[in-house]
């Protein structure tokens, strides 16, 4: 277990091991010094869960096999949950660049759901140290065996992340040319419009009245206004059409 910790006068930070055996008790040539300074720093802490396990009656309690039955246990739990019964790393240089993408994969001979002594002395600190001091209770535990085993094949597993996305697809022709249609036609129909009374003003100077361009239109106006006769009278050639057509011009 490493711990950092800052000295006393503030000005740097001190690295420490606390090694802990796989049966869980503390290794007894932890340098004395850092180990009295680290447990100074934690005086308040130790103290308090130290008279929570007095008053459970548990003896003989011990603060880092405490530290260490929490985070071994949770550290196995992690990697169960991941569907792993091993772990994996990554080699780094010494300047934390990646050397490698492919995985150093270790032995599963630590892990506690698989090891049948270490399952054995997590389980019995369990039932001795934890449920006590937290006033918990839990069913027992069958022993590991080659049929109740933590039995977990290294595989791949995929992490699928949802996100919003557009997906375009090319339209049906029939579907286009009413799309185009309908977002052209504010430009298309004033085209129309136009081409129309273009059209209009030719075929009007094409027909042979015997007047302007202006004139006829200007009789198509005032006609549909009941001012000017039909056109039925425009083909008399009467005087007074004549003189009527003529005064037009």
């Amino acid at each position: 277990m490493l711990i950092t910790i800052q000295n006393s006068t503030a000005e740097n930070f001190v690295d420490g091991l606390i090694t802990i055996l796989p049966t869980g008790q503390v290794e007894s040539s932890i340098p004395t010094d850092f180990y009295d300074e680290v447990n100074i720093l934690l005086a308040p802490t130790i103290s308090r869960i130290q008279s929570l396990a007095t008053a459970a009656n548990i003896s003989n309690f011990n603060f880092w096999e405490l530290m260490n039955w929490v985070f071994v246990s949770q550290y196995w739990l992690l990697l169960v949950d991941f569907g792993q019964s091993a772990p994996a790393t990554f080699q780094y240089d010494d300047a934390g660049n990646l050397l490698s993408y492919g995985p150093v994969r270790y032995s599963a001979e630590n892990n506690i759901f698989v090891n049948e002594t270490l399952f054995h002395s997590y389980n019995s600190y369990l039932r001795s140290t934890i449920l006590p001091l937290f006033n918990y209770t839990v069913a027992e535990f069958l022993p590991l065996n080659d049929t109740n085993r933590l039995q977990l094949q290294p595989n791949t597993t995929t992490l699928k992340y949802l996100y919003t996305c557009t997906d375009l697809k090319l339209k049906t022709p029939l579907s286009l040319i009413v799309s185009v249609i309908v977002a052209d036609w504010g430009l298309i129909s004033p085209a129309f419009s136009i081409f129309f009374f273009l059209l209009g003003a030719w075929k009007l100077r094409k027909a042979n009245y015997g007047i302007s361009a202006f004139g006829r239109m200007l009789m198509k106006v005032m006609d549909s206004q009941g001012v000017v006769e039909r056109r039925e009278g425009m083909n008399d050639t009467s005087p007074s059409n004549t003189e009527t057509t003529k005064r037009l011009e």
